[in-house]
């Protein structure tokens, strides 16, 4: 047996210089190696290996590229220019634009109640993956392969794992 992050970090080796000696740890797979003459197929072969051996992960990140505070921050700030220049001509438009400036204002302030929900709620999401996916590393970190069985076995828990969709099933996904 052997530890299946030294597999997986051989492999990825391998991959990255596949003129290296075999190590060990891949030695075990050997009898499940891709028949061809090598090259090209070596490397999808350790490439398959990663594939299968890799650490679970989470999915995206809740993120955005611009704050709406800002936005309407600059909308306001362009806004009272727009208005101080009204100001100055006399205009007889200054009392609807400062309504409508306003009213577009309040109206920002209650969808902003939404959309700060919405991102929090978002982040919580977030932080539950990101514990989640921290336990199936964990427990992955632990795990072995054993190359008779051709499972992955974790010695704590004594339980063994198919190699193929491993990171889903750590993660508690229906592979």
């Amino acid at each position: 047996m052997v530890k299946l992050s030294r597999i997986y970090f051989d492999a990825l080796s391998m991959i990255a210089h596949p003129s290296q000696e075999l190590p060990r740890s891949l030695s075990l797979l050997r009898e499940n190696k891709a028949k061809g003459p090598g090259g090209i197929v070596r490397l999808r072969y350790y490439r398959e290996i990663v594939r299968m051996a890799a650490p679970p992960s989470g999915g995206g990140k809740a993120f955005r590229l611009l704050h709406p505070d800002a936005v309407v921050l600059g909308f306001a700030a362009i806004s009272g220019f727009v208005l101080l220049e009204m100001s100055k001509s006399r205009s007889p438009g200054l009392i609807p634009a400062v309504a409508a400036l306003a009213v577009a204002l309040a109206a920002y302030l209650i969808w902003r109640r939404f959309v700060m929900r919405s991102y929090r709620r978002a982040k919580e999401t977030e932080a539950a993956e990101k514990r989640r996916v921290r336990g199936a590393v964990e427990e992955w970190i632990r795990l072995y392969y054993c190359g008779k069985d051709g499972t992955v076995f974790d010695p704590a828990s004594a339980r063994s794992y198919a190699l193929t969709d491993l990171a889903k099933t750590l993660l508690g996904e229906q592979p």
